[in-house]
């Protein structure tokens, strides 16, 4: 919340062609009441952002994404007959499951993990490290079957990848597929 607005004046000092020319400028600052803890603490921003309709956190709150308010609403929205149920992405072609705002699957900001990373995680144990990714072996997105999965690094999948493609101008070679210069993709002939 919004409790006071003012400008402070910043001096500094600039040598240009040897001369020493002082300048100045303005910043607007706001003192703020954290949403969560009702502690009050200056903010720098532009008053754009601070008008915005946003919870207002002071650093410790935001930094440990503590607040009780955003908690509450958050839960609020957790419906616990709707857990496992599953969806395909609008914008992607991955089904997502749906596993709750206490799952160790979520991050700070989700309630829905995709399945195929949801698979391979109960598999494991633990949550799938930075710089690996889940590799669909035959291709098909939607196709999350455990024997269809395989963890690999970045730099494995992109190999896998681009070992595919190699197979592919193979067998273009060899006259198994065509490409169909009509719809634009391989086909087999």
């Amino acid at each position: 919340m919004l409790i006071n607005e003012y400008k402070i004046k910043t001096e500094y000092i600039r040598t240009r062609s040897g001369k020493e020319i002082s300048y100045h400028r303005y910043k607007t600052m706001y003192d703020m009441k954290c949403d969560a803890c009702n502690t009050i603490f200056t903010e720098h921003r532009d008053i754009s952002y601070m008008k915005m309709n946003r919870m207002h956190l002071c650093t410790v709150c935001r930094k440990n994404n503590l607040s009780p308010i955003r908690q509450k609403i958050n839960r609020s929205k957790e419906n616990p007959e709707k857990i496992g149920t599953v969806r395909l992405h609008k914008n992607s072609r991955y089904k997502e499951i749906f596993v709750g705002i206490d799952s160790w699957h979520t991050k700070a900001q989700g309630h829905w993990c995709r399945e195929h990373i949801y698979i391979i995680e109960e598999e494991l144990g633990y949550r799938i490290p930075k710089g690996y990714v889940v590799h669909h072996i035959d291709g098909d997105k939607r196709n999350n079957s455990k024997e269809n999965l395989i963890m690999l690094s970045v730099q494995e999948h992109n190999n896998a990848h681009a070992k595919s493609e190699l197979l592919i101008f193979e067998l273009v070679k060899k006259g198994v597929i065509g490409f169909n210069r009509m719809t634009k993709l391989y086909e087999f002939l």
